[in-house]
């Protein structure tokens, strides 16, 4: 099973996610019982639907990783299960938006990608999940909270480019006021 989740990995890298995907499905068929396929499948298919902008692969990870959480076993992955799936969550939002132009309809997973990223937060202290949860406060129209936590990922990282750029936009969209 690792070894597949290695080719996995490698397929994505080389930018064939069709290819990526067929064998994440091979693998669950595979291996239903493997707990790494488990453990890493939901961040996967969440990756791959998000790039091949397939809504429902995306869902399988959402599934997939809400099944994790409530299973004790991944009691210590609990950070990056939070995180994945609360990508996986962003997805759906920012879909909602683009066949709605509003945000209105989409409260409930807005509040839930909140709390898992900063529930992932509080456990990894991962910058990536603070700039994640930046970009939800950017894209529903909270710029204050973004930049504080664009700030936390540069705190945390001070390479971390994606989190100053971000910073830098949010910042520029509250000069005008």
């Amino acid at each position: 099973a690792i070894k597949a989740l290695e080719s996995i990995s490698s397929l994505i890298e080389e930018g064939m996610y069709t290819d990526a995907l067929e064998l994440l499905r091979e693998c669950e068929k595979k291996f239903p019982n493997d707990i790494n396929i488990a453990l890493n499948k939901s961040g996967l298919f969440i990756d791959l639907g998000h790039y091949l902008s397939d809504a429902d692969t995306v869902e399988r990870g959402i599934a997939a990783g809400e099944l994790c959480l409530k299973n004790d076993g991944f009691k210590k992955y609990r950070g990056m299960l939070l995180y994945n799936v609360a990508n996986g969550i962003q997805f759906r939002i920012r879909k909602h938006f683009n066949n709605n132009g509003a945000y209105f309809g989409a409260e409930e997973d807005v509040r839930q990608c909140v709390e898992m990223l900063k529930e992932s937060i509080a456990i990894t202290g991962n910058p990536s999940a603070m700039v994640n949860l930046g970009n939800l406060y950017d894209e529903t129209g909270r710029p204050l909270e973004a930049i504080i936590e664009y700030e936390n990922a540069t705190t945390k990282d001070a390479s971390f480019g994606m989190a100053h750029g971000n910073n830098a936009l949010a910042i520029k969209k509250l000069s005008h006021i």
